[in-house]
């Protein structure tokens, strides 16, 4: 999938496990959640491509 990426997170001796990350364009993850128990509540736009989202559960 486009947009998709393996992580995990290490800080000194600490080591996590590794997690999938998606990167959405707002539109994108509106339609990824087509279907599904979410919904977008509220984008939050920052400089440059970085937002943040606000998900509520539908009814």
């Amino acid at each position: 999938m486009a947009g998709h990426t393996t992580i995990r997170i290490l800080y000194k001796m600490y080591k996590g496990e590794w997690f999938d990350y998606l990167f959405f364009s707002p539109e994108e993850l509106s339609e990824f959640l087509e279907g599904t128990l979410w919904k977008v509540r509220e984008f939050i736009f920052g400089t440059g491509p970085v937002y943040n989202v606000i998900l509520e559960k539908r009814n």
